[in-house]
């Protein structure tokens, strides 16, 4: 027969005390888990350029590089995100054969709280890999004192945690809901009408029918259409033909109107008849300049 197992006050004592830091490592560990993730999220999240057919497919790209990065790079990729606005987040298109979209979404702050930032996020990097790679080294699950020792330093560690955990949950949320807003106005018919008239006022065809506007321009400021026309029909023959079959077009005069950047006029000719001429909307002039 097996004699029963005793336990004395003190070993009680530490098996408690044991339990208890064992639990508390496993809290912090998974703590840092969930700063990851959603330090990831924000990242994904952030930033999205691309041709709408392909929009997919770079947000797959894009998950899963950033699934395999340490907690290290996560943070600079978020600072330089988030509130150094890097500008090659986003690519640079010269010409467009779809629509395109890009979002981006990053915060004005002063120096010294991006500093802060930096400083606090670092910080809580390094705790991470300590407690992963150093920290448990240093304790003695035998001791009492020192699992109460390093109970103590947890739970301050954990304070930090749960103060990036909720400035980065504040950061998804808005994200969010920003993205919320960003899908339904773009699968609305207002939306789906703002993608096409972008896409048309960067076509190639409109872009050219902007510079000869300048360049082709009489005194007065008006251009001639036939001009511009025959200009057009010599540089981009096959952009100017699958732009009236896309959108259905049968004239540069229904383009020029689409593209709502223009102002159209007729005049008569010396034999009786009339012609068309075109120039940039005065509002428009520098801004598209």
């Amino acid at each position: 027969m097996t004699e029963p197992l005793i336990v004395t006050e003190s070993e009680q004592s530490l098996i408690k005390v044991r339990d208890e830091v064992l639990r508390k490592i496993g809290r912090n560990l998974v703590n840092f888990q969930k700063i990851e993730q959603l330090l990831k999220g924000v990242i994904l999240s952030s930033r999205m350029s691309g041709y709408i057919s392909e929009l997919e497919n770079y947000h797959k790209q894009k998950s899963e590089e950033i699934h395999t990065q340490t907690m290290g790079t996560l943070v600079k990729q978020f600072l330089d995100n988030i509130y150094l606005g890097d500008s090659d987040a986003t690519t640079s298109v010269n010409q467009i054969k779809e629509p395109y979209l890009s979002f981006t979404l990053s915060f004005s702050t002063d120096a010294t709280y991006i500093e802060s930032k930096k400083e606090s996020l670092k910080s809580l990097v390094d705790e991470r890999n300590h407690l992963v790679h150093h920290l448990l080294l240093k304790l003695d699950l035998l001791s009492i004192e020192s699992c109460l020792e390093m109970g103590s330093f947890l739970d301050e560690q954990r304070e930090r945690q749960k103060e990036e955990h909720e400035h980065l949950r504040s950061l998804q949320k808005n994200i969010s809901e920003a993205w919320a807003e960003f899908s339904a106005f773009y699968a609305s018919d207002e939306g789906i009408k703002a993608i096409e008239l972008s896409w048309l006022q960067q076509s190639p065809v409109v872009s050219v029918l902007f510079e000869l506007a300048n360049s082709l321009a009489r005194p007065d400021g008006w251009t001639l259409l036939n001009h511009a026309a025959q200009q057009i029909q010599s540089i981009l023959p096959d952009e100017l033909a699958n732009l009236k079959k896309r959108n259905g077009y049968n004239t540069l005069k229904e383009i020029l109107v689409a593209s709502e950047l223009f102002e159209l006029e007729s005049e008569s000719t010396e034999k009786g008849g009339t012609r068309l001429l075109y120039r940039v909307k005065p509002e428009l002039v520098n801004m598209y300049h």
